[in-house]
């Protein structure tokens, strides 16, 4: 079968030095405003001065200092790789969803900016619309989405609808810009390191809180806290409101780095920390789920980077496993995972699921789209923490087919472009497919079926799959 060139070489780290500056100043902003707000040789006046400014108003104005700045010296840099440089904004701010004024945040202003930049393009002659399974699969699911809200008060499903509007127009206007094998590359470059940056700013979260005391969290009051064997945690949540919308995607950002680690010639230490870096906020986090998703992920690596040593893996897996559970670290292990997770919780889990499948199947569109508090059996009126069964639950069967069509037909497409791509290019459909598996595995212990990591990694992984396709004029 003919060998499809995607990227050349692929160089995740390219590109990278804008994004680590900003990550680098914003981790210094949490650290710098903790120790001068609270300590003891800091001037009443700085101190004050600092607690009235705020840290998210410091923090926006940072981020708008360096944007402005980043636009004036690298304008021409930016008009060139303009459609790379909108879509590292939406990277970056989807994992700004604490701030937030109303509607408006950072990540719709950056999808705004993103479809103008398509639009001009278009325009301009130099875009278009090919035909696309994905495209038409997920129109077909807003659909659906619109047609939850038949029955509904508006006032119940205009949030929601609204919320997902955004989503839905980037997952297709990612695949339209990303029309080159560079773009990709870059993007992919983008996603993991934006991803890796927001993981330290987790950290130092968790640093602050741990060591001085002080708490800078933006997750909602509720989810900020876990109760451990030692004690009560600050979790780890960056700019999200709650943690497992921050670990989500950096626990498929820590599978991808760490197989980049082991593939990346020239690379790997660099990756090697940024796989530490992520993996220590992914537990830090406390999300249980994406705990079992990244190691999951992570498990996959070596069979994949050594298929020949398959024998030897299952084996070490095996001898791992009984040494675990005769020596009694597997126990404590489990005992230690079960002590973070009540009784309670894991009913309310499955009470949530029950009640999912009974609305899925008692209602044609559903409850509407985040409508399904007046179900849930919760007194907090939580959705279903899965999320094939959210969908289900709230946009009906129909929407739930759709939707397990969607993830099936980029499982597919990165596992077929896998196969086909020439051996220096598939490094990079690999590390999205082992970082999709992980994100599938995810979804499954959460409410996360509209979540924009989601739908923008679904995005990013059609667009890397559309360029091994053949019949692309590209590849004539």
């Amino acid at each position: 079968m003919e060998k499809i060139r995607l990227t050349g070489r692929f160089h995740p780290a390219a590109s990278s030095w804008p994004a680590l500056l900003t990550g680098a100043a914003v981790g210094a902003l949490v650290a710098s405003e903790a120790v001068l707000s609270h300590a003891s040789l800091t001037s009443r006046l700085v101190g004050t001065a600092l607690r009235e400014i705020g840290y998210l108003t410091a923090a926006v104005a940072l981020l708008l200092v360096l944007v402005a700045a980043s636009c004036v010296i690298w304008r021409v840099q930016i008009w060139r790789h303009r459609a790379v440089v909108v879509v590292g904004l939406v990277m970056l701010t989807s994992h700004l969803t604490a701030i937030s004024a109303g509607p408006l945040n950072p990540l719709v202003i950056a999808i705004l900016l993103a479809v103008g930049v398509w639009v001009l393009d278009f325009l301009a002659g130099n875009g278009s619309l090919s035909p696309s399974v994905f495209r038409t699969l997920t129109i077909l699911f807003f659909a659906f989405v619109l047609g939850s809200t038949f029955g509904a008060h508006p006032s119940e499903v205009f949030e929601g609808v609204g919320s997902f509007l955004p989503k839905f127009v980037i997952a297709i206007v990612i695949v339209e810009l990303l029309d080159e094998r560079r773009k990709v590359s870059l993007a992919v470059s983008a996603m993991v390191w934006t991803t890796g940056l927001i993981a330290v700013v987790g950290l130092l979260q968790v640093g602050a809180y741990f060591f001085f005391q002080i708490e800078y969290s933006f997750a909602e009051p509720f989810y900020r806290y876990t109760e451990t064997p030692f004690g009560t945690f600050l979790r780890a949540s960056g700019f999200s409101n709650t943690a497992p919308q921050f670990a989500l995607p950096i626990g498929v950002a820590c599978v991808i780095s760490i197989y980049l680690a082991l593939t990346c010639a020239g690379r790997r230490l660099m990756f090697a920390v940024l796989g530490l870096v992520t993996a220590g906020a992914v537990g830090l986090s406390v999300v249980r789920g994406m705990w079992v998703a990244t190691l999951a992920g992570l498990l996959l690596v070596p069979f994949i980077v050594k298929p020949r040593l398959t024998p030897v893996w299952v084996g070490l897996a095996f001898i791992t496993f009984l040494v675990a559970l005769t020596s009694g670290i597997g126990n404590w292990v489990y005992q230690s995972v079960e002590s973070l997770t009540s009784g309670a919780s894991v009913t309310e889990r499955v009470d949530l699921f029950a009640a999912g499948l009974k609305v899925m199947f008692d209602s044609v569109n559903g409850t509407g789209i985040y409508n399904f508090g007046p179900q849930s059996p919760m007194i907090e009126r939580y959705p279903v923490h899965n999320a094939p069964i959210q969908v289900g639950s709230e946009l009906g069967l129909p929407g739930l087919f759709v939707f397990l069509a969607v993830l099936a037909w980029i499982g597919w497409r990165l596992w077929d472009a896998a196969r086909r791509c020439a051996r220096e290019d598939r490094t990079l459909m690999t590390a999205l497919l082992l970082g999709y598996v992980s994100l599938v595995i995810a979804i499954q212990a959460g409410p996360f079926a509209f979540s924009q990591f989601l739908w923008i990694y679904l995005g990013l992984c059609e667009a890397a799959a559309r360029l091994a396709d053949p019949l692309r004029p590209d590849h004539v």
